[in-house]
């Protein structure tokens, strides 16, 4: 019986050992086929880098790619002009009626004008920008009622404006110019000089210029001799892009005038009306007398 009991309690033990083997199995066998259903599902992903191979029924066309998503541009801002750069950009901001200020001709640009002093004068002229801080200008003018003798007189000029100190609202510029009277090659004059134009705020509603040329006349015998004099001048500029009211005086010695007009007009043309008067010569109060200009931009 020992020896029955004996073979029994092994077979017992071998049981249970087979047993034991059969429950790991049944633990590691779903495991192992998680991994490999794993590995299946990943070898496309990794293969992603290859090609594509449409695989859908025959005779038909793969589904068109899908365009990504545009990403919105935010529109450019054009930057806002202030100070003198605003200022220049309208027609004949290089002067008030007839006085200059410390602002060119923008570069590459050329200014046409014409000026009327009813019904005695009229002026001509072409101010050019050379650089952007460098205007040279010619012009021309003639008398419409004669000097007496029973003939016109004519005038001619040219000169140049070099601006030397510009920020946002301050400039400054030296000029120079030459003069002669068509009666006489000799009679005329030269003049050099500087001017400072001021704009109160970044839209320079309010421009404010003065400035002091030296004269050299010429001596001759038609005119008799000549004297240097000092002139001074000064102008006013009030409004926004489209009208502007001037104000200018000259004072040359004792003797004084002024010009008071609007101005109308945008980036390529101007228009002035206004009157001049002065204020007292040698003959005591004189009429005012009426002012028109036109100028173009080009």
């Amino acid at each position: 019986m020992s020896l029955l009991a004996a073979r029994s309690q092994k077979s017992v033990g071998l049981d249970q050992r087979f047993a034991g083997l059969d429950a790991a199995r049944a633990v590691l066998l779903p495991t192992s086929m998680k991994a490999v259903l794993a590995a299946l599902l990943l070898a496309p992903t990794l293969a992603a880098a290859g090609p594509i191979v449409y695989s859908g029924p025959p005779g038909s066309a793969p589904p068109a790619p899908i365009a990504p998503l545009a990403q919105p541009v935010s529109p450019e801002v054009p930057k806002k002009t202030v100070g003198f750069d605003r200022m220049q950009e309208r027609v004949a901001s290089g002067r008030g009626l007839v006085t200059s200020t410390a602002l060119t001709v923008p570069e590459g640009k050329v200014e046409a004008s014409f000026q009327l002093v009813v019904p005695f004068l009229g002026i001509g002229g072409l101010n050019a920008g050379i650089t952007k801080s460098t205007e040279v200008w010619v012009d021309g003018a003639t008398t419409f009622e004669s000097d007496g003798e029973g003939s016109e007189e004519h005038a001619y000029g040219i000169g140049i404006k070099q601006v030397i100190v510009r920020n946002k609202n301050v400039a400054i510029a030296l000029t120079a110019s030459l003069r002669k009277i068509s009666e006489n090659s000799e009679s005329g004059w030269k003049s050099i000089g500087a001017v400072g134009s001021l704009c109160v705020d970044d839209d320079c509603s309010v421009m404010v210029s003065g400035a002091a040329q030296r004269l050299f006349s010429h001596r001759d015998e038609y005119y008799g001799d000549g004297s240097d004099a000092m002139m001074f001048t000064f102008g006013t500029s009030i409004g926004n892009r489209t009208t502007r009211v001037l104000i200018d005086l000259v004072s040359v010695d004792e003797e004084s005038i002024a010009f008071f007009g609007m101005r109308f007009g945008g980036t390529s043309m101007a228009f002035d009306a206004g009157i001049v008067k002065p204020l007292m010569d040698s003959e005591g109060d004189v009429p005012t007398i009426p002012w028109l200009g036109l100028t173009a931009r080009m």
